[in-house]
């Protein structure tokens, strides 16, 4: 056999082995994709306004934190999601911004974000919570 043969059916060979050993779902159920569909939290805020909030992660990956009166959207991957929520007119006079993060461990959630009103970098915030 030729070496530029071998040299281009390598690429081939390695697929085949990765699939052999590649554990897939057999079933939807067992592999839902978005682990925090339908799921709602109450976090403590620490570094922000307020002090403690419910976030709920709807189907359709909406995101609601109930202290801001405003919209949001996640983005799951596994047990990380990354997210934006903009309040509009918050206290009747700026915008707030919201730019986090963060990890699903069982029942806990965790991450950090950046507070962003009127679209000007003001500080970090951490949050940790338990679903409710």
């Amino acid at each position: 056999m030729k070496p530029y043969r071998v040299f281009l059916a390598l690429p081939v060979i390695q697929l085949c082995f990765l699939s052999l050993f590649t554990a897939t779902p057999a079933h939807a159920d067992r592999n839902p994709g978005n682990s925090f569909a339908s799921k709602k939290y109450a976090v403590y805020l620490y570094n922000a306004e307020e002090g403690s909030t419910t976030i709920s992660f709807e189907d359709n990956l909406a995101l609601v934190i109930n202290a801001y009166d405003g919209f949001g959207l996640y983005l799951p991957i596994g047990t990380l999601f990354f997210a934006l929520y903009w309040a509009p007119k918050y206290h009747e006079e700026d915008d707030l911004l919201l730019i986090f993060n963060g990890v699903l461990v069982s029942d806990f959630i965790e991450g950090w974000g950046v507070v962003l009103p009127n679209y000007k970098f003001t500080g970090i915030f951490l949050f940790f919570g338990y679903e409710e």
